[in-house]
């Protein structure tokens, strides 16, 4: 997906170090989905607001940029300076979220974590509710379950491919002119163990 800009005055430094990251809602109470949107990156914009996020995702999963990915936003309070912020449109607590929300979450998720190097789990994705009780967002009708089996998916995707090509690489080296039988034995084993390895992360051994 492509994000639009729209920055907001409301940051602080660069993060030294990025733990994960806290999820939110909007909660603005807007008639519509769209209008919530559109006031949520107005309220942004706001340097009267005090307040900003990384990322807000609309219903119909566009995005915009608010606060580059390095940088401080002010979302969170005391976990501000080492966690991201994403922000997705639910004008009402009982207003559901879409599954265009869910994989544009998921997508920048994959991204923010091959970036920083947080685990995609619940200890390092996490509701504005579990950091601070008086927070009740995303709130009971975030499915965790879906947001993770979309992680899970991506994330197996992205292992794959880079499999595809590890095992390129040494199918290139068996094959090279120049190889030693004990750089060819060396390169199967390697292989060989790449997919114990793969078959016990899946749950095959």
């Amino acid at each position: 997906m492509t994000w639009e800009v729209r920055p907001s005055p409301n940051h602080g430094d660069p993060r030294q170090l990025t733990l994960g990251v806290v999820i939110h809602s909007t909660r603005g109470g807007a008639a519509s989905q769209q209008a919530e949107y559109a006031a949520t990156l107005n309220w942004f914009a706001n340097p009267a607001s005090q307040v900003s996020a990384h990322r807000v995702i609309g219903f119909d999963g566009a995005g915009a940029v608010i606060v580059d990915d390095d940088l401080i936003a002010w979302h969170a309070t005391d976990h501000n300076n080492r966690w991201l912020g994403v922000e997705l449109t639910e004008p009402f607590i009982t207003d559901p979220y879409s599954e265009e929300q869910y994989r544009s979450l998921a997508d920048l998720l994959l991204e923010w974590s091959a970036k920083y190097g947080f685990p995609l789990d619940r200890d390092h994705l996490v509701a504005h509710s579990e950091v601070n009780p008086q927070k009740s967002d995303p709130g009971p009708l975030f499915d965790w379950d879906r947001l993770m089996a979309l992680l899970l998916g991506g994330d197996m995707q992205s292992i794959i491919e880079s499999l595809n090509r590890e095992w390129a690489l040494l199918d290139a080296i068996q094959q090279h002119p120049e190889a030693t039988q004990a750089i060819k034995d060396l390169a199967e084993q390697v292989k060989q163990e790449g997919v114990v390895e793969v078959k016990k992360a899946i749950g095959l051994q």
